[in-house]
């Protein structure tokens, strides 16, 4: 098995969550932990952006950082939002940076017919960049299962979507390494990896730690390995993408996270890579 490129993402300190990223702060701690690729969340480009930021200037600074753009989160389905509108936002920061993807998440359950409309005239937008919706599914979103992502991505056009394979919310979701083995490289968009301990919460509480109590990966007891090894077996070539969202995390500094989700998941991966 090949050695996956580890990629670091700024939605640890997004100030959708409360967070106060500084933006060219978080992409040197990445680049110098090791990071070869990361994400960004469209609330720290803006905020990054209203500070006198530019996007021309995020792309300088990608540039100086020798880092590549895994994704750019979210195109998030909700009753008040016009998915045009977002996607359009979202284009932009694709073009600057070159990102491969797009996040697609839905806040809400709102049926199969309406994901994809909405979706796709997201798509309209964002395609022309190059970029493909990597369409997220969770225990207490709007897609709540693999299969049901899987759907989605069918009607939306594999060559434009694929699925978000997530360890922290596949693992709470129900989908297992096997069901995630059963998929084809082409359906797999990107990967995410986080950890958690204990059994699976429910209702709120499973909201609650989603957003503020994932582990690093290998501080938990989730089968991280057994993903990894779905996810390569069956061809998978991207990067490989700590989402780790915690309150402690987003309470600590850029080159403190960023060594530790490095050291992490080069430690879960080598695992799985090793001969």
């Amino acid at each position: 098995m090949r050695d996956p490129a580890p990629a670091a993402h700024t939605i640890h300190w997004s100030p959708s969550f409360g967070g106060r990223p500084d933006l060219p702060a978080i992409i040197r701690a990445s680049a110098d932990a090791g990071f070869s690729h990361i994400g960004l969340d469209l609330a720290t480009v803006d905020g990054y952006v209203d500070g006198g930021g530019s996007l021309t200037s995020l792309a300088r600074l990608f540039e100086s950082a020798d880092l590549r753009a895994t994704d750019v989160v979210a195109l998030s389905l909700r009753p008040d939002t016009d998915p045009v509108a977002v996607a359009r936002r979202l284009a932009a920061v694709v073009d600057a940076v070159g990102a491969a993807c797009c996040v697609g998440a839905v806040a809400h359950p709102v049926g199969h017919a309406a994901v994809v409309d909405g979706f796709g005239a997201g798509l309209d937008v964002i395609a022309p960049t190059g970029a493909r919706l990597a369409v997220e599914f969770g225990g207490y979103m709007g897609l709540r299962t693999l299969d049901e992502a899987v759907a989605v991505c069918d009607e939306l056009g594999w060559d434009r979507a694929g699925v978000l394979v997530d360890t922290y919310q596949c693992a709470r979701a129900g989908a297992t390494p096997e069901a995630v083995a059963a998929l084809e490289a082409g359906q797999i968009a990107l990967v995410q990896v986080a950890d958690a301990i204990g059994p699976p919460p429910t209702g709120d509480d499973l909201v609650h730690e989603s957003r503020h109590r994932r582990l690093a990966p290998g501080a938990g007891d989730l089968p991280i390995a057994r993903y990894l090894e779905a996810v390569m077996s069956v061809g998978y070539a991207g990067p490989l993408a700590a989402e780790v969202l915690s309150d402690e995390i987003r309470a600590s500094d850029p080159t403190t996270v960023s060594r530790l989700l490095y050291s992490a998941l080069a430690s879960v991966a080598a695992a799985v890579v090793a001969p």
